[in-house]
């Protein structure tokens, strides 16, 4: 049920024929994955207890560390590097690694969603360098390196940071937000609200202004590719991105309420919400206690995408309303 009323899959169910056989494929792509991960951060100067950590905190978007400054802990910008590259694979939909998907990959709206996913990334570390170097408080050096690190790790719901989040200029932090409300690829364990949902979004912009522009008796069918949209698409789409917006301001308005800053405020929901944990310093052990039960609720409604928690309460979902 969750899945049907807030999950669009588009055609994955025709490139999956089951359950079984889905949950099979993703397993062993998770394997290799992370195996992979260890063998590169250990080739690249980590130790294999670092190499195996950091490996399983990358793919699975996690951000774990076991230093306290996360990135720049680490042993150099090559492991750094690998490391955010191995969040990008855990960003990327766990369908798409198949053999199977690449014979026909140009009639699934996978292969459009991962080159939304690398063209986000991409603006993400320019707006951000960009606007490091017009605040004027770092290098140039130092923005070569951090910019993209910061960025793809906010893309990819990762949550490593080479450098204090807090000390960046306002601008630099509202490319953050924009970047974690994004999130990453459906099927991948990245959060925010998914990169294919916000291209259809984008479609029906373009379709709205397009009809503008042409006779009111002309038909122009909604389409994400290939792939023709159907109504119930567009609105499980829209619901999502809709009650994603819902939780954010009401998550942000207890902070304002409390005094917290505002821009700050709105980072460490849209943070939680979207599962990444980059924080400017807001969420901290003396945060009050219900400003965590905030953040905690937020973490779970982003994870389970609002949609499932919601179904879970609704008394007609339980044992023995359904049959009514």
């Amino acid at each position: 049920a969750a899945r049907r009323l807030g999950h669009t899959a588009l055609e994955w169910d025709n490139l999956i024929a089951s359950t079984r056989l889905h949950a099979r494929r993703v397993i062993q792509v998770y394997l290799v994955l992370t195996i992979t991960g260890i063998l590169a951060l250990w080739l690249a100067g980590e130790n294999l207890y670092s190499a195996l950590l950091h490996a399983l905190a990358g793919i699975s978007t996690g951000g774990f560390s076991i230093h306290d400054n996360s990135l720049a802990g680490l042993g150099g910008w090559t492991a750094q590097a690998v490391l955010m590259l191995l969040s990008f694979t855990g960003a990327i939909s766990l369908i798409l690694y198949h053999p199977a998907y690449f014979r026909n990959r140009h009639e699934y709206t996978g292969y459009l969603e991962l080159k939304g996913l690398l063209a986000a990334a991409v603006a993400a570390v320019f707006l951000l360098a960009l606007c490091l170097w017009a605040a004027g408080e770092m290098p140039w050096q130092d923005i070569l390196l951090h910019a993209p690190l910061v960025a793809v790790s906010a893309q990819t719901g990762a949550g490593f940071t080479s450098t204090p989040i807090g000390e960046m200029d306002a601008a630099s932090k509202f490319v953050l937000i924009l970047s974690m409300a994004i999130g990453g690829g459906m099927g991948s364990t990245a959060g925010g609200i998914k990169i294919l949902r916000l291209l259809l979004l984008l479609r029906l912009l373009q379709l709205v202004i397009r009809r503008t522009c042409m006779p009111s008796h002309a038909v122009l069918e909604p389409r994400l590719g290939r792939h023709r949209l159907a109504g119930r698409e567009i609105e499980h789409a829209l619901l999502i991105i809709m009650l994603f917006i819902i939780v954010i301001l009401l998550s942000w308005f207890p902070f304002l309420a409390m005094g917290y800053a505002p821009l700050d405020s709105l980072f460490e929901v849209v943070s939680a919400t979207a599962t990444v944990g980059l924080s400017t310093g807001v969420t901290a052990p003396e945060l009050p206690l219900f400003l965590k039960g905030v953040l905690c609720l937020d973490m779970l409604l982003g994870r389970l995408e609002i949609v499932a928690l919601v179904l879970v309460l609704y008394p007609w979902t339980w044992f023995g309303k359904r049959s009514r």
